[in-house]
């Protein structure tokens, strides 16, 4: 008689193609207001956090600084990431804004940076403007279409980083399977995270084994399914049925399926206890039949977004057109 299957064990890290390991559980920053982030991530990294996503966009890099001085953690024990913005696709915007966020950090390199979109505003000023995520109004960023041909001479200013020891490991954000192809024709420094947005309703399983076919760790924004979806995802029949059944939470239900996925989740809340939820996630005892009902379900909607500027940037971001 076969032994009874036990309950799926899920990562507590993952190691990229560098050897270099990150938490397999990350905190997310995007959409924390800056007057909130110290105690945000004070509070995460309280209750063990060791993996904190930020970005020049978000504005808060200042306070998350603020949040890693008082914690008094050793640099080592920390992973920080941050993203080069829209606006700094020139070689020596690069540079600058990355050390920028160095100084904003308070640390002398970064674990990860990763180019945000594949998509370059124009930046006439040439100077480190903070520019919004939101668009003020009806103004419209203006598309820097020359800028993305050249996308190699961005992406050589960034391995400049790592060469310079100011950066450990390279990444992309939002860029799909031939966006990725593109790049890894010239890269000499692979990308080896693709940071893009995974739920249920997105779980976007082509480009997931894309990436693990070419060494390239997919990390999950608005893995919950963002402020917008999040409270309706978790209330549906199916995954209050499946919380249940694996004694969890739907929050904790739907972290493990990423994970179990080889997928690494940013969750993001401001709430103590809720952040302590979303950590304990990686202790979940995740029984095979209700991972693959995950799975089943999540294949019914593969691609519906939360989170898509195609229309405001006047692109289709997520094309596999260079």
């Amino acid at each position: 008689m076969a032994a009874a299957k036990g309950p799926l064990m899920l990562p507590k890290n993952f190691r990229l193609g560098n050897g270099q390991v990150i938490n397999s559980i990350g905190l997310g920053l995007w959409k924390v207001d800056k007057n909130n982030t110290e105690r945000v991530v004070s509070d995460a990294l309280d209750l063990g956090y060791r993996h904190i996503d930020g970005a020049f966009a978000y504005g808060n890099s200042d306070k998350v600084g603020a949040a890693l001085t008082k914690s008094r953690i050793d640099r080592k024990n920390l992973w920080l990431t941050t993203k080069n913005w829209n606006s700094f696709w020139d070689p020596s915007l690069v540079k600058a804004s990355a050390e920028q966020e160095l100084e904003s950090f308070g640390t002398n390199y970064l674990d990860l940076l990763l180019l945000h979109w594949p998509v370059a505003f124009a930046n006439p000023d040439k100077v480190l403007d903070k520019m919004p995520v939101k668009q003020e109004g009806k103004q419209l960023p203006v598309i820097d279409r020359e800028a993305m041909e050249k996308l190699e001479q961005t992406w050589e200013a960034m391995e400049g980083l790592v060469k310079e020891g100011k950066v450990r490991s390279l990444g992309i954000s939002n860029f799909s399977a031939g966006k990725t192809e593109n790049l890894l024709k010239f890269a000499k420094e692979k990308p080896l995270v693709n940071q893009v947005e995974i739920n249920l309703h997105c779980s976007q399983p082509d480009l997931v084994k894309f990436n693990e076919e070419n060494g390239i760790l997919t990390q999950a924004y608005s893995p919950l399914g963002s402020d917008t979806k999040q409270a309706s995802y978790s209330k549906e029949p199916l995954i209050q049925e499946l919380s249940k059944k694996a004694n969890v939470s739907p929050t904790q239900l739907i972290l493990a399926w990423h994970l179990k996925r080889g997928i690494n989740p940013l969750p993001r809340s401001m709430n103590k206890e809720h952040l302590k939820e979303n950590l304990d996630a990686v202790n979940v005892q995740l029984p095979q039949d209700v991972f693959d009902a995950l799975q089943e379900e999540s294949a019914k909607t593969p691609a519906n977004r939360v989170v898509n500027p195609s229309k405001a940037w006047q692109t289709d971001i997520f094309s596999d057109e260079k």
